[in-house]
């Protein structure tokens, strides 16, 4: 994260959900510029056991909320 939660934007949390009915969904919302969020997106053997994504930024504009994304495979 490299902007400000509550200063430079509101909302965008990171979420987890379970690929299976009836979803549980955990929220992950980052506090500080400068984290990081490492997941596992799977628990092995190429099967996709979890869903992803963040939340809508509910106020700041592009040039205000910097995210960014690395995605790490094996």
């Amino acid at each position: 994260m490299l902007s400000t939660p509550g200063v430079d934007y509101t909302g965008g949390a990171f979420y987890l959900a379970q690929r299976e009915p009836p979803f549980p969904t955990t929220e992950h919302p980052f506090s500080a510029a400068g984290q990081l969020l490492i997941f596992r997106g799977n628990q092995g053997c190429g099967a996709v056991d979890y869903l992803h994504g963040m939340r809508e930024v509910e106020r700041g504009t592009a040039n205000e909320c910097r995210r960014f994304a690395v995605g790490i495979f094996q």
